[in-house]
């Protein structure tokens, strides 16, 4: 049997993915969307260039990606990006949040999805980001 050995600061950033993810399923139950938006931040234009740090994120996203695989509840898109929102508000950390749509041909229907950004990274969400046309933004 394979335990894989993981360092002690990616197992905490596991049980913080793990947990904010409950949390931000929960939210996007039972909170109407009008009152989860401040949350999202300020709507602002997709063109917006947002402020550059040097630190990068992208291990949050990976933390994430990891608790979404224990995670007896949904995980989707929008639930993975504001769990990101939320890890790095914690962290005083800035970030973007990109709503898209694209139309599904053989379904004949449309498709959404969220993804989040920090220092032009994607952090959640960006294996398909690049095939949806961005409808709304935002940043905060």
């Amino acid at each position: 049997m394979f335990i894989k050995k993981i360092a002690l600061k990616d197992f905490f950033l596991f049980t913080e993915a793990w947990g904010l993810l409950a949390i931000s399923r929960l939210i996007l139950v039972f909170i109407p969307f009008s009152k989860v938006l401040p949350l999202l931040g300020k709507q602002v234009s997709p063109d917006t260039t947002p402020d550059r740090h040097n630190k990068h994120f992208v291990h949050i996203g990976t933390a994430i990606a990891r608790a979404c695989r224990y995670s007896f509840w949904r995980t989707q898109c929008f639930e993975q990006a504001l769990c990101a929102k939320f890890m790095l508000k914690l962290r005083k950390r800035k970030s973007t949040i990109y709503f898209g749509v694209k139309k599904d041909e053989s379904a004949k229907e449309l498709l959404a999805h969220a993804w989040l950004v920090c220092n032009n990274e994607i952090v959640t969400g960006g294996k398909q980001a690049e095939y949806f046309k961005i409808l709304s933004v935002f940043y905060g």
